[in-house]
């Protein structure tokens, strides 16, 4: 069935005609979702067809933790415990499976899931597992959609799992854990139903969000594979591509736009961007400051594990890029130290995180993303929430030992991060006009447009499961990528 014939379905079945052949009228209906109302109404109205050519391929880009990961082991040298692993047959599933959380498996999964910070190269940014392990996205578009694989049979033993997790193992700047194990998959079933194929046309990028940048932009490395999975995707369809980030995968992206490809090679292959829950700004978002407290303190409230999830946060060289940029956050102080009495602000930050033997490998990349983009950008974030903008650290001995200061937020990321985005609208106009040849569609100056919506009281990830804001993440891609643009953010 074509993209026509998709949208016209819709349109019949709820425009009170009911399903061609189904006999039921709209009365007897259920409650269709939002997203497939617009996009009927749309349709009906005639502003969505085939008469504009074939559908731009779209690519997800997951957050951090975002990517199910898989490890195997041979001959490992050094564990933590006799009884841990020290080879295995092929690959196991690593992230994320709920039974190397038990209290006699945990140490053995940190330990083989840490970045072994001995064998870290400083200047590059490089590093590697420890000595006889080895750890690789699961292939297969569905390892980019949903966190956790699950089995049926043994559902409501996983859901008992996963809650203890989310009391262990913290969110970290819109980390996929607890509330957030299912991510691009509902909003993959919805374009599925509007035409795009899963591995055409509609592709994840797998990569190991585990890993400094530095290892991202070495030759060969998962840069190299995003540059080569756009543009075959790119080649295919005969269009630019849409991507669509959720959370750190917005930095990831902007990252590999700046220092990966040229600015022509953008204009040829990007149409444009939908970043959910983190703009490509200043770095990161901004950053957030859950990413240096998680870093320093570990898992301060685990109930069990706690040593060997501090050792695997504090050997994760991804966090300290997540930190918040001084471009962002300025001379405000962020961290205040009562047993030194230092104060730290973010141009200062990375002297708490060296104090506290992090490693920061990682720091040499966050580079000033301040400038806009030459591609569309579509920016959704959320407010209203409280969010960690400062922390103290109390004397030893003393409980809490990390005393959180909260303002508005999106419960992840401040405020003054999300808000980068919005200088952007007021650079570039945000008008919608004919398409722009290879760079997409652009404003009526013919300049990238940049488009927002704020929503009020979600929680970061928590988009993809709100309708409103499912729905507009919906109508920005026909907007870019499908046959003919719906206008709704024009």
């Amino acid at each position: 069935m074509g993209a026509a014939d998709v949208l016209l379905d819709l349109a019949a079945t709820w425009s009170g005609a009911g399903r061609p052949g189904s006999g039921r009228g709209l009365d007897e209906a259920p409650e269709p979702p939002l997203w497939r109302q617009r996009v009927a109404a749309a349709a009906a109205a005639g502003r969505l067809d085939a008469a504009g050519g074939g559908r731009a391929p779209v690519i997800f880009i997951p957050p951090l933790t975002g990517v199910q990961l898989e490890l195997s082991l041979h001959n490992k040298p050094a564990a933590p415990h006799f009884w841990c692993r020290r080879s295995t047959r092929g690959w196991l599933q690593a992230w994320f499976n709920p039974r190397m959380l038990l209290p006699w498996t945990i140490d053995c999964w940190a330990d083989n899931l840490r970045r072994a910070t001995v064998e870290c190269d400083g200047e590059g940014g490089r590093c590697g597992d420890p000595a006889g392990v080895a750890v690789k996205p699961v292939p297969g578009f569905e390892s980019g959609m949903r966190v956790a694989p699950g089995e049926e049979e043994e559902e409501e033993e996983e859901e008992e799992e996963e809650e203890e997790l989310d009391r262990r193992l913290p969110a970290v700047c819109g980390a996929a854990t607890g509330e957030y194990f299912e991510t691009f998959a509902p909003l993959a079933a919805a374009l599925e139903q509007l035409g795009w194929r899963r591995g055409t046309d509609m592709l994840a990028h797998l990569y190991d969000w585990r890993l400094p940048p530095g290892e991202w932009v070495q030759p060969g490395g998962y840069f190299d594979a995003l540059q080569r999975q756009i543009e075959e995707a790119v080649q295919a369809a005969g269009r630019p591509a849409v991507a669509i980030s959720l959370s750190m995968g917005a930095p990831y992206l902007a990252l590999f736009l700046r220092r990966h490809v040229a600015p022509a090679w953008q204009a040829r292959h990007i149409a444009g961007h939908i970043a959910i829950s983190g703009g490509p700004t200043s770095w990161v978002w901004g950053g957030c400051l859950d990413a240096p407290l998680t870093t320093v303190a570990g898992a301060d409230g685990a109930q069990y594990g706690r040593a060997a999830l501090r050792t695997l946060l504090r050997a994760l060289p991804v966090l300290p890029w997540l930190a918040p940029a001084p471009a962002v956050f300025g001379g405000k102080t962020l961290v205040v130290d009562e047993a030194t009495g230092k104060r730290y602000t973010a141009q200062s930050l990375g002297a708490w995180l060296r104090a506290a033997e992090v490693w920061e490998a990682s720091l040499q990349y966050m580079e000033d993303l301040s400038a806009p983009p030459n591609h569309t950008l579509y920016c959704l974030y959320s407010t209203g929430i409280e969010t960690t903008t400062g922390v103290t650290v109390s004397l030893p001995g003393l409980s809490p030992r990390y005393k959180q200061q909260f303002s508005d937020g999106d419960g992840v990321v401040p405020l003054r991060s999300l808000q980068a985005c919005d200088a952007w609208q007021q650079a570039a106009p945000a008008g919608r006009g004919p398409a722009s040849g290879a760079g997409g569609r652009a404003s009526a100056s013919g300049s990238p447009s940049v488009h927002i919506r704020r929503y009020q009281g979600l929680r970061h990830a928590a988009l993809l499961r709100d309708a409103q804001a499912f729905a507009d993440i919906v109508e920005a891609v026909l907007e870019l990528a499908g046959p003919r643009a719906v206008g709704a953010w024009s």
